[in-house]
């Protein structure tokens, strides 16, 4: 049987983050954390640890292999000219199929520890001759980067119209089943998890600021009763994956933001994440879940490893229609939004 034409790129998409998973179940996860949390490269918009720099060698040759039948130009952090690198080598922006914005592990800090999973996340965005944004994207594919006490990995990917499709995979045998999942129908963020990023020094005081007074405002804040919770998910495919499956209802980044307008001063955030860290955004918006910049637009990125992002993400729209106003107010309050 011929595969349709349409699902070839979540083929290539799934077979390149497939090795990806191979590497880290059978090589990097094997190795003491002491080696790989070693510093392997400190350049461009993040730290590569030695973890990264294992699966950026599968990356790479699973990509030429890939350029056997297709031109493309490859975007990931740490890889060719302002992590840009043309597979094959004569590719140009003028003469390439697409653009593949990949992100080999999103969420190393907490895997290389052997804490929690990452993500392998991927995108293509096709070549219209015009510089390629996020929102263009037509494939988008997302696979977990298991510990190595679990037995299962979930991947998630969409095609641009369809309605994303969940598969869990056994580590030991290989085998697949297709999962059902839904983003949260809840109203409101009461007994659910709702909260901002706030993964790393720099700023935490502002962020839990705006977070409290967002309780506070929803009316979900008691005293003698947590009844809102907050987990600090070290990724962005991990924090978007909780909330297409309902483990979430809300959630959002505006370390991006801090740091655009040095805010507060002094003590802006070191890290935000990045085009690649928000690569599989189609995913989340094809399954139901609302990502928005700070101004409630839909989100959107250039294709590049170095913009910091900022995003919010609403699970289902009556949780937008009643967080979004309150976060407005609360952005501009703290000089975050115009």
């Amino acid at each position: 049987m011929q595969r349709d034409s349409a699902d070839k790129p979540i083929h290539d998409l799934r077979s390149l983050q497939t090795q990806i998973l191979a590497a880290v179940v059978a090589g990097a996860r094997g190795e003491d954390t002491a080696v790989l949390s070693q510093v392997a490269k400190d350049e461009g918009g993040d730290i590569i640890y030695r973890i990264d720099a294992k699966v950026e060698d599968v990356l790479v040759e699973c990509c030429s292999d890939w350029s056997k039948s297709s031109r493309f130009i490859l975007i990931a952090e740490g890889l060719g000219e302002k992590g840009r690198s043309p597979f094959p080598e004569d590719a140009t922006e003028e003469n390439a199929d697409f653009y593949l914005i990949v992100d080999p592990i999103d969420g190393t800090r907490p895997l290389m520890y052997d804490k929690r999973s990452a993500w392998s996340l991927a995108a293509i965005v096709p070549n219209a001759g015009k510089p390629p944004r996020l929102r263009d994207a037509v494939a988008a594919c997302m696979t977990e980067l298991p510990t190595s006490k679990q037995l299962y990995a979930d991947c998630l990917f969409a095609i641009r119209g369809r309605r994303p499709k969940m598969v869990r995979r056994r580590l030991d045998t290989g085998e697949e089943r297709e999962i059902p999942y839904a983003p949260s129908t809840a109203t409101t963020i009461e007994h659910g998890f709702a909260m901002l990023t706030n993964f790393f020094p720099g700023g935490k005081e502002m962020v839990s600021a705006i977070e409290e007074e967002l309780v506070r405002e929803l009316g979900s804040l008691r005293a003698d009763r947590s009844i809102v919770f907050t987990d600090q998910y070290l990724s962005t495919g991990g924090q978007w994956y909780e909330m297409i499956v309902g483990h979430d209802r809300f959630n959002g980044d505006l370390r991006g933001r801090m740091i655009e307008r040095g805010i507060p001063k002094g003590a802006v955030p070191g890290l935000a994440g990045h085009p690649y860290d928000c690569c599989v955004e189609l995913i989340a918006r094809e399954a139901g879940v609302a990502i928005t910049d700070l101004e409630g637009r839909p989100f959107d990125a250039p294709l590049d490893t170095e913009s910091p992002m900022s995003w919010l993400a609403y699970a289902n729209s009556a949780l937008r229609e009643l967080i979004e106003p309150a976060m407005q107010r609360l952005l501009r309050k703290h000089g975050l939004s115009d």
